[in-house]
């Protein structure tokens, strides 16, 4: 019950020691006990030494179980056959204590393992950092994003833009910020969101960062699209009544050639000539906006898995002669030689095709020219890649490069490369470019991956 078995083994030992204490003391004056009395002294430091080692190996056993508590130690056991001669209730005690320590530190371990997993696999690119720039978190999106292999100052994204770090620091809590980064080899529309939080008396500025340019990429082919179909609709209504009235009014002076003429050939020259620049500029007006309806009319994908090495083997021997002839190396790399991918192959030749010539013209008078396509997997995209030392691309057009208007031709409509963005979009991929002018040039296709039925 309440008076344990240490407690009965503890007053026991008092009680014989008192009395061997008594007895020594009694055969102190006399003299005919006195191998009594040296026997009852050895009995009483005998006594004391049981005494002391019940308390201290009860102390050892309880400094054993505070230090597993404040080391957390899994391995903690108490040896109850044994102690049980001493207070086995309160072992037991003690070796539930440590086994809810021991659950609660599984159940955190376990609460950060998957907070840790949440953060590395979210697409939101995570950074904290403190006030001195230390960062204590840069999650896989962040790296891959900024294509770095780690980070640890804050300065380090100077190299990316050069106010880059100081706009992190500068921002304010609570509030939402989009950053512009525009550099031969980033092309970012970040959304910026940050708080600030304080954790054992240190402050910490946690920003989460969304590339939102292929959003508003994909929204502006879409407006567009739109925009093209209204200025299709107006224009094309409005210039096939001036085509035909045109064409009828030639006619009729074709008829009436030999009256006018007679009148003044100066005349019947004069309108002649002018009808025939209406008519002829309406229809290269209304060929015009035509051929971009047709750009943004792009049919839905049919989904195919496919041999990357089929397809781009395909578009090397469409090249091949020509590269030859005009002295331009080529060479492809596929990483692994059997990656499959899920798309539309008719729809992405086109824009190989697009990229590839692009990227011939760019090569015009260069020496050791050279075309180098690449393809490869990562966790969940496939992505090709089509590098070429050519004369690249200024930094202030890598913004525009996919507008449906923009063209670096003479006589270039600004076609193929909105098309080759309206074709990923479709596939739910996405299409850039890195340009270092006069070095190299590199478009990425980066197509998602479809998980299979199994997966």
């Amino acid at each position: 019950m309440g008076f344990s078995r240490f407690n009965l083994q503890a007053v026991l030992q008092i009680l014989i020691l008192s009395l061997s204490v008594w007895a020594f003391f009694w055969t102190l004056d006399r003299e005919y006990v006195s191998v009594t009395k040296w026997f009852l002294f050895a009995a009483i430091l005998f006594q004391v030494f049981m005494l002391l080692f019940l308390f201290s190996r009860t102390n050892r056993e309880m400094a054993r179980f505070f230090n597993s508590i404040i080391k957390v130690d899994s391995g903690m056991a108490f040896d109850l056959p044994t102690l049980g001669k001493i207070d086995s209730k309160l072992y037991e005690s003690m070796e539930r204590i440590v086994e809810v320590i021991n659950q609660l530190k599984l159940e955190k371990e376990r609460d950060l393992q998957f907070y840790s997993q949440a953060i590395e696999r979210i697409n939101t690119a995570i950074i904290a950092f403190d006030e001195n720039g230390k960062i204590y978190l840069a999650n896989r999106a962040l790296l891959k994003m900024f294509e770095l292999d780690h980070i640890e100052r804050l300065n380090t994204l100077s190299g990316i833009k050069a106010d880059l770090p100081q706009q992190f620091q500068n921002m304010q809590p609570g509030h939402s910020q989009v950053i512009d980064i525009q550099t031969n080899s980033f092309n970012l529309q970040l959304l910026a969101h940050v708080s600030d939080l304080i954790s054992e008396g240190n402050q910490f500025r946690l920003i989460g960062l969304n590339d939102i340019k292929p959003t508003l990429d994909k929204k502006e082919t879409e407006s567009w699209q739109r925009l093209i179909q209204v200025i299709n609709h107006e224009i094309i209504n409005s210039l096939v009544p001036v085509n035909l009235l045109s064409s009828g009014l030639i006619m009729d002076l074709k008829d009436e050639q030999s009256d006018i003429m007679a009148l003044s050939p100066e005349l019947y020259q004069n309108m002649t000539t002018g009808l025939n620049t209406i008519r002829n500029r309406s229809q290269n007006l209304t060929n015009f906006v035509e051929s971009y309806r047709q750009a943004m009319q792009v049919k839905q994908p049919q989904y195919q898995k496919i041999q990357v090495s089929e397809l781009l083997g395909g578009i090397s021997d469409l090249f091949r002669e020509e590269l030859k002839i005009k002295k331009i190396s080529q060479q492809t790399y596929i990483d692994p030689s059997d990656l499959i991918m899920d798309c539309d192959p008719e729809l992405v030749e086109q824009i190989l095709i697009n990229v590839i010539r692009n990227s011939i013209q760019a090569l015009d008078k260069k020496e050791n020219p050279y075309i180098r396509i690449e393809g490869s997997k990562s966790n969940d995209q496939v992505d090709i890649k089509i590098f070429d030392n050519g004369c690249g691309i200024a930094v202030e057009n890598l913004s525009i490069i996919f507008a449906p208007t923009f063209s670096s031709k003479e006589k270039g409509l600004g076609i193929g490369l909105s098309m080759a963005r309206r074709i990923m979009n479709l596939h739910e991929g996405r299409i850039q470019v890195h340009s270092y002018p006069g070095k190299e040039t590199v478009f990425t296709l980066s197509f998602p991956i479809i998980p299979t039925a199994k997966d």
